[in-house]
C-alpha cells in the first residue's frame, strides 16, 4: 500500500491501488500544467555544473477519447515529457493530472497502458507467459489474464505465437507483443512512444489501424511519432515541441491551415524559429 502525495507535496492517507477505482468522468484524459524538466548538464565542467531544462513550461491538455500525436525532432522533450506522465521520473516543478486527478496518485497507474519504443523482454519466456507476468502484476485473475492473451494477441496479428518463446520473435513481431502487453489491463488510456519506427508498410498500416479501434472503443490514444503522414490520418489533435516547448497545440485541420502535408507544414513551422540543422542545402553539395 502506497501513500499518495497531495497537490502541495505533502502525504494524504494510504491508498491501495488495486481496490481503488478511478472517476474517470473528467474532461481530459491528460493535463500537464507548466510542467518542467531539468537535468545537470553533463557537458558543462565540473567546477561550474548548470542545469540543462529539456522540458520548459510545457502545458498540454487531451480530451478523453481522442487520438492525440506528439511531434517534434529528435531531442524535442517527447520521450521525457512521456516519462513524467508515466510517473518513470519526475517533474522539476508544474503538474500533471490524469482523468482529473494527480498524476502522483498510483491508481492512475492501472488505467493506464504503455508500449516504449523498443520493448524489453524476458528472452526465453514465451508470449503467454509475458501477458501472464504483466497481467498478474495488476492483479487480474488467471481465468481473465488466459481470455484476454487470446483475444489481444490475436488482435495484434499473433494469434499462433502464444506458445513461441520471444527470442524467437522479430523486431516488428516483439512490436506488436509489447503493443498487446499494454492492453492486458483493458486501459482507458493507451500511450505509445514511436510505434510505428521501423515497421515496413504492412506494420504502420496494422499501427495505424489499431489506434482507430482503440478510439471505436472509447478509448483515448496518445502517441509520439516522426512518420508525420500517418499522425495526418488518425489523429484528432496534435501537439509540436521544438527544444523542450510547446509551439502548437489544435485540431490537424487548424495546424493544417490550408496547406495538404502535414510534414511540410511541421518543417515550415521549425524552419520558421530559425532551425535549419538536417536539412538538404543543395548549394552545400560539393564543397
Amino acid at each position: 500500500m502506497a501513500k499518495r502525495k497531495s497537490d502541495s507535496g505533502g502525504s494524504t492517507d494510504p491508498v491501495d491501488s488495486s481496490a481503488r477505482t478511478i472517476d474517470t468522468s473528467g474532461p481530459f484524459a491528460i493535463e500537464t500544467i507548466d510542467l518542467v524538466k531539468e537535468y545537470w548538464d553533463r557537458e558543462a565542467s565540473f567546477l561550474r555544473k548548470t542545469k540543462k531544462r529539456v522540458v520548459d513550461q510545457v502545458n498540454i491538455q487531451i480530451r478523453q477519447g481522442e487520438i492525440y500525436g506528439f511531434l517534434g525532432k529528435n531531442g524535442a522533450g517527447k520521450t521525457t515529457t512521456i516519462k513524467m506522465i508515466l510517473g518513470l521520473t519526475f517533474p522539476t516543478s508544474g503538474s500533471i493530472r490524469i482523468f482529473g486527478h494527480s498524476g502522483d496518485d498510483p491508481a492512475t497507474r492501472s488505467i493506464i497502458g504503455f508500449a516504449p519504443e523498443k520493448p524489453s523482454f524476458y528472452p526465453h519466456l514465451r508470449a503467454a507467459e509475458l501477458m501472464s507476468y504483466a497481467g498478474e502484476l495488476m492483479g487480474l485473475s488467471r481465468s481473465v489474464i488466459r481470455e484476454r492473451t487470446s483475444r489481444l494477441l490475436a488482435l495484434v496479428g499473433l494469434p499462433d505465437e502464444a506458445n513461441t518463446m520471444v527470442m524467437n520473435f522479430s523486431k516488428g513481431m516483439q512490436q506488436r507483443l509489447g503493443v498487446a502487453q499494454s492492453l492486458i489491463g483493458d486501459p482507458r488510456l493507451i500511450i505509445f512512444d514511436e510505434p510505428a519506427t521501423g515497421l515496413d508498410p504492412f506494420g504502420r498500416k496494422f499501427v495505424k489501424d489499431l489506434i482507430l479501434h482503440l478510439k471505436s472503443e472509447g478509448k483515448t490514444v496518445f502517441f509520439s511519432s516522426h512518420q508525420l503522414l500517418d499522425v495526418q490520418e488518425v489523429c484528432d489533435r496534435v501537439g509540436i515541441i521544438h527544444r523542450g516547448k510547446m509551439i502548437c497545440q489544435d485540431t490537424v485541420d487548424k495546424v493544417l491551415a490550408g496547406e495538404s502535408s502535414l510534414e511540410e507544414k511541421f518543417v515550415s513551422m521549425i524552419q520558421g524559429l530559425g532551425v535549419n540543422e538536417g536539412m538538404f542545402d543543395p548549394k552545400k553539395v560539393g564543397e
